[in-house]
């Protein structure tokens, strides 16, 4: 399996294709038509390609199309969503084959796509794993290639990897003479949580002071290990109880870590800092389009959009072990390129904003 989208979209092509190579004809093209719920889908020979390109230059990931009808798949594994993705390709699906189309939108937790527009209704939205688990065939070979794209699946997109068994390290902490430390472990495990991470807002301070100036601070909202959203983030002076340019989970069983430029205080007024000149500067800075949030979020991508796919979740026990301020401290070292740049590109903004506020 191909460790990116395209090669996944490859891998989807291949099946839903019935002249491949795979020689089960038109059987896994027939389950992902009734999956998604196209009436007498045996009436239709579909051609599949990839990469198909639009009108306005965007390219659809997977394009099934027939004598009078056309279904476009957007494959998100990972990635989200670009500025007005899917209402452009649902438009352009529109202009070949009026009123005679399917947009798919395909992620790991079967969401709505919030680039739809007008035509959000008649997206359908699919889950990968359910996906994944109608491909089936009675040829050995085939179903064994259709297993592990299961397992890839699960392992790697929706992230459900078998536990590891620790059950001789358990054992261990429950002999007597162990027990009660490993209890009183337990019983501190919040407190534990949060000294790392108020380390880790120490240490990032620490090196936005030295490059930036002691009128720098930090927020004191702290509770990644809360089932509410928490956020750590880094302010001037003067923009204290405004803004603020940092990190936030919206729970502790979250699949992202967002990092960008948030007003601290839910606002009435959904307009950007600066008229959006402050995202337009954050885009060219991170090289990729940013993502808003209205009456909160003036720019904004997951950490994983920003080439940190690892920290994805501030809960596992490796994240944690990259807090430790008294080693490496190599969460420091990856994350506050991120901060240090969003400084550089943002800070002017939002002065110039804070002195019109």
């Amino acid at each position: 399996m191909l460790p990116s989208e395209t090669g996944l979209s490859r891998v989807l092509k291949f099946l839903l294709d019935a002249e491949a190579a795979h020689g089960q004809g038109p059987t896994f093209l027939y389950q992902f038509l009734d999956l998604i719920g196209f009436p007498k889908c045996e009436s239709h020979s579909f051609h599949a390609a990839t990469e198909y390109p639009t009108r306005d230059g965007r390219r659809i990931d997977i394009l099934l199309r027939s004598r009078d009808y056309i279904i476009g798949i957007e494959n998100k594994p990972w990635a989200s969503e670009q500025d007005k993705q899917c209402q452009d390709y649902a438009e352009d699906l529109e202009w070949q084959m009026r009123g005679q189309w399917t947009l798919v939108f395909l992620t790991a937790d079967g969401r709505t796509p919030e680039t739809g527009g007008e035509f959000t209704s008649r997206i359908k939205p699919l889950k990968y794993q359910v996906l994944a688990n109608e491909f089936n065939t009675k040829c050995t070979r085939v179903q064994q290639f259709l297993d592990d794209f299961r397992r890839d699946v699960r392992e790697r997109i929706c992230r459900e990897a078998s536990e590891p068994d620790m059950t001789e390290e358990i054992d261990e902490f429950l002999r007597p003479e162990h027990l009660d430390v490993t209890l009183e472990i337990v019983d501190h495990g919040s407190a534990i949580r949060r000294k790392l991470i108020e380390g880790l807002r120490k240490s990032l301070l620490i090196r936005i002071r030295e490059d930036f100036g002691g009128d720098w601070f930090a927020t004191e909202r702290i509770n990644f290990e809360e089932k509410n959203s928490g956020g750590l983030f880094f302010f001037k002076a003067r923009w204290q109880g405004l803004y603020g340019i940092g990190f936030q989970n919206s729970s502790a069983a979250a699949r992202d870590v967002w990092f960008g430029i948030c007003y601290i205080s839910e606002r009435k007024s959904k307009t950007l800092v600066a008229s959006g000149e402050l995202k337009l500067a954050l885009d060219k800075a991170f090289g990729i389009v940013g993502r808003t949030y209205p009456n909160w979020w003036d720019w904004y991508r997951p950490l994983r959009d920003l080439g940190k796919p690892e920290y994805q979740n501030w809960y596992k026990v490796g994240i944690l072990k990259r807090m430790d301020t008294h080693g490496e401290q190599q969460m420091v070292e990856d994350l506050y390129p991120l901060v240090r740049t969003a400084i550089l590109s943002g800070e002017a903004y939002i002065d110039r904003e804070v002195e019109q506020t």
